[in-house]
């Protein structure tokens, strides 16, 4: 998945729905929040200091040789992990951009591209034409992709950029609240205060996540 805005919070539903319907499930997300660990998951739980030390000692090697940075380190550690594993799926977040991403080796896949808007520009350009650009180029040879909602003006730019893709892109459509204790969605990077925080406070989120969660059609 790439995008600039709800990327995180899409790739952390995805993979708790798979799991919910059974599926061995690995996530790999970024920033972390407490701890390192978070970034790397199979089947909701953190990779383990054990696991991430063993296989961080025998990635050093490869890491000095080619001066990884901080996220391709990372991204070698949860591949290395996941390899292991053997999920039945993996859920893999870009750390920027796409093109140049380290998670970009991946070549099979399902792409997914969250709302594009203009971010990191000092590397992915002053365009937002030139940055989705960047991000789309994550999808490579495969022929289905699904895409966030977007403005008019880069949805159509999408659409004639993948003309032998199948696309499928959400609607605009009336957002329903991400917390079922208020009578109105969050918005504008409000967050469910008091009680709601309290009952529900995996579910109380910003306009973002609440935008990604929303139930919205999709069509081809």
């Amino acid at each position: 998945m790439a995008g600039t805005n709800g990327k995180g919070s899409t790739c952390r539903f995805t993979a708790d729905m798979l799991k919910a319907c059974g599926h061995k499930t690995a996530l790999f997300t970024s920033p972390h929040i407490l701890k390192v660990n978070e970034r790397i998951v199979s089947d909701g739980r953190d990779i383990s200091d054990a696991d991430f030390d063993r296989i961080f000692a025998g990635c050093v090697p490869l890491i000095e040789k080619y001066r990884l940075s901080y996220f391709e380190a990372l991204t070698l550690i949860a591949f290395m992990y996941f390899s292991e594993l053997k999920p039945d799926f993996s859920v893999i977040e870009t750390g920027m951009g796409g093109r140049f991403d380290s998670s970009n080796v991946l070549n099979v896949k399902l792409p997914v591209i969250t709302a594009i808007a203009k971010d990191h520009a000092a590397f992915l350009g002053n365009s937002i034409y030139r940055i989705a650009d960047e991000k789309l180029a994550i999808i490579k040879d495969n022929r289905t992709v699904m895409l966030g909602m977007n403005t008019p003006s880069v949805t159509e730019y999408i659409r004639k950029a993948l003309p032998d893709k199948k696309n499928y892109i959400h609607r605009r459509g009336k957002l329903r609240s991400a917390c079922p204790l208020r009578e109105k969605p969050c918005s504008g990077g409000e967050y469910c205060e008091g009680a709601h925080r309290e009952a529900a406070p995996e579910l109380c989120s910003g306009a973002s996540s609440v935008q990604n969660g929303a139930d919205r059609k999709i069509h081809p």
